[in-house]
């Protein structure tokens, strides 16, 4: 048995133990309906109690997952929203991902983008006219949206693209919460760099899935989109797995943890994804799948049908450790 089987598994076996109200085959349902690779782009699931029910109904992982609702990536719009829902799903953006246990459906991003008109977005290369929709939504959604929030966007406005050289001294007296600085950069970035494909999906997706065959042409990838202002090395590569590409894992916490108590010894983001893709192919299965399990032993949370195993992540990683070595 593979170690990709072992954690599956621990995971059914965890599930089963915990959620009363399915029985051993909907816990299976439940846990391989994360691990579906046609399941991992980004989704926009708002009936989660639907979702649930389906699972209790004994509907398959096929059944089920045809009610589910995902971003529509064959599309530069939705690969756009992708991109913008991403850089909130993070620390350090406090001011703009809250209001939602899923903070890449934060209602400050999600009223943002749910307001664009089809071709408005692709303007947004400029700070002006990113900022003036982001204030015209912000004056419109005033439950969404607070005075502060309101504040920032009259402030970006007024400086437009001399956002892009703020220094973080200066950020205090220009009267812009922190957050929407470092949003505002990376959405403006996202868009350039979108253009630089001639906002056409499928040379995107043509350039990607041509370079990502090997590493070193994932890593290429990365670097490339690491571009844009404020895309770190974990941003980075989860936007190319939300966007459902499966050659890429996300060195989030979860991720590091485990693999770093699997081997022995502290590691970095490149160490991790390089042990992830060793242990992925000795499984034969995708890094993206092998990433998914590790991801939900460690958060606990099911996404996709909004529910939470118990305990710390701590217990969870060491008992889920253990049953594989």
């Amino acid at each position: 048995m593979s170690m990709f089987e072992r954690a599956r598994d621990w995971l059914i076996d965890r599930t089963a133990s915990e959620f009363n109200d399915v029985d051993l085959a909907g816990a299976v349902t439940l846990v391989d309906l994360h691990l579906a690779p046609h399941n991992f782009t980004l989704n926009l699931i708002t009936d989660y109690d639907a979702v649930n029910e389906a699972i209790r109904r004994g509907e398959s992982v096929d059944q089920v997952s045809g009610r589910l609702q995902f971003e529509d990536v064959s599309t530069m719009l939705g690969i756009f929203r992708v991109h913008c829902r991403n850089l909130v799903n993070r620390n350090g953006v406090s001011d703009v991902n809250q209001g939602s246990d899923d903070r890449s459906k934060a209602p400050k991003i999600l009223a943002f983008l749910d307001a664009l008109a089809a071709d408005q977005w692709l303007e947004f290369n400029n700070f002006e006219p990113l900022c003036r929709h982001y204030l015209q939504v912000a004056r419109l959604r005033g439950d969404v949206y607070s005075r502060a929030d309101i504040q920032s966007f009259e402030h970006a406005l007024d400086l437009s693209n001399r956002l892009e050289t703020l220094k973080s001294d200066e950020r205090k007296h220009a009267g812009i919460l922190q957050g929407w600085v470092k949003v505002l950069r990376a959405i403006r970035g996202g868009v350039a760099y979108l253009k630089s494909f001639h906002f056409d999906a499928d040379r995107f997706h043509t350039y990607v899935n041509k370079n990502c065959r090997t590493y070193q042409g994932t890593l290429a990838i990365l670097r490339d989109y690491q571009k844009i202002r404020e895309v770190g090395p974990a941003v980075a590569a989860n936007f190319f797995a939300d966007l459902g590409f499966r050659e890429f894992c996300k060195p989030d916490a979860h991720v590091r943890k485990f693999v770093a108590r699997l081997i022995g010894e502290p590691v970095n983001e490149q160490r991790t994804v390089e042990v992830m893709r060793r242990l992925s192919s000795e499984s034969n299965v995708s890094v993206r799948q092998f990433d998914k399990v590790v991801f939900l032993a460690g958060s606990g949370k099911f996404y996709l049908c909004d529910r939470k195993l118990t305990g710390s992540s701590d217990e969870r990683r060491e008992s889920f450790v253990q049953a594989l070595v």
